[in-house]
């Protein structure tokens, strides 16, 4: 996969988070985000190259993508209430794989090191994942006992 994303010869970190469904920008979209990317504040041209083939792969499944944009922020306990400042003006919120991700860490080793680095964030909705509720509800209705799930992201 990493080969196709961002090509031979590139040393690749790609890690893979969940977000909640709905993150938009803008109240006239038709569709919040399904995946959205992160490539930090300065950024690597690989990690640029690399957040652009996902985006145009995203593109041919019809997917809505991203990199470091910013949504309207909805309350953590009620998705259907946003956030408001003191002022009265929505809260937007910012995502770009900031320095304390495990995508920067690696970013600076990279650095450190003299290497080039393709270093991306994926965050996909959980419309796209299978949650830990959701394979506890597909083990009941086959008939069997729910078992732990786990999703594990890896460096490649």
């Amino acid at each position: 996969m990493a080969q196709l994303i961002v090509g031979r010869g590139i040393t690749q970190v790609i890690t893979i988070h969940g977000m909640k469904a709905g993150k938009f920008n803008d109240f006239t979209d038709e569709r919040a985000y399904d995946v959205l990317l992160g490539i930090g504040p300065n950024r690597d041209p690989a990690s640029i190259r690399a957040a652009e083939r996902v985006e145009e792969i995203a593109a041919r499944f019809d997917l809505r993508v991203a990199t470091n944009e910013w949504f309207v922020k909805v309350a953590d306990d009620d998705p259907l209430t946003l956030e408001v400042n003191p002022d009265g003006t929505i809260v937007f919120n910012g995502f770009h794989a900031p320095s304390y991700t495990t995508r920067a860490c690696a970013q600076r080793v990279a650095e450190e090191n003299g290497l080039e680095l393709a270093a991306v964030q994926v965050e996909l909705s959980d419309l796209f994942r299978l949650l830990p509720v959701d394979a506890g509800v597909l083990a009941i209705s086959a008939g069997r006992r729910p078992t732990a799930c786990c999703i594990a992201s890896s460096a490649m």
